[in-house]
């Protein structure tokens, strides 16, 4: 029977205990209407032989604005700009954290007949990514519950209507199309210390065994 080398046996050893990082994670649509804000639910990270590394939550979707101009006026036209700045997505819980996104324009210009009223359309497609890594945000994610996250969309468009015109407008802004995911990040715990000290243990002995047969 063909011996087995004492540095083979330390090398499985070793390749035994090698431990690489793996994930794992689903991605659920949104179903929601005209609205800034957003709720998603999921499961915990419960997997006990494992170490919880990072979480990845990710939000796809399009940001939809519709600005409205009603010029009040009989014989005037009503002209202004439409300054559209960075939206910004939030995670309310379990941490205060933000996105901004910046969009490829700054304002547009808008020109409004007598009695009228103009209706202007920007839509921004996005993917927003949210890692985590802290302990105490990890710990958050760690259980065997559901975790319910609230999301919400902020705006700070200005608009402005030039001169003294009697014009009205409104911004409406709104989340369509959503889609959540989320990605645990993890490693697999260590071997117990027990099954250790075995592999370890018939290692010594291999070696012993061979050391004896070379003495005789």
């Amino acid at each position: 029977m063909k011996k087995i080398k004492l540095t083979r046996i330390i090398a499985f050893l070793a390749l035994s205990l090698s431990i690489a990082s793996t994930a794992m994670g689903t991605t659920t649509p949104i179903t929601l209407g005209d609205t800034t804000d957003f709720h998603v639910q999921l499961a915990q990270f419960n997997d006990p032989n494992s170490f919880l590394k990072s979480v990845e939550l990710t939000i796809e979707g399009t940001y939809n604005r519709t600005l409205t101009v009603e010029n009040n006026e009989d014989h005037a036209i009503a002209t202004g700009t439409w300054s559209i700045n960075p939206y910004s997505i939030s995670i309310v819980s379990p941490a205060n954290a933000t996105i901004e996104n910046d969009s490829d324009y700054d304002f547009i210009g808008f020109k409004v007949k007598p009695d009228k009223t103009a209706l202007l359309t920007v839509n921004d497609t996005f993917t927003n990514v949210f890692t985590f890594t802290d302990p105490a945000i990890l710990s958050f994610f760690t259980g065997i519950g559901m975790i319910d996250l609230t999301f919400t969309g902020t705006c700070n468009d200005i608009i402005t209507v030039n001169g003294d015109k009697d014009a009205t407008p409104s911004l409406q802004s709104a989340f369509k199309e959503m889609k959540f995911s989320h990605q645990y990040n993890y490693t697999p715990a260590p071997l117990p210390s027990a099954l250790i000290f075995l592999i370890s243990g018939l290692a010594a002995v291999v070696g012993f065994k061979r050391f004896k047969a070379a003495r005789a």
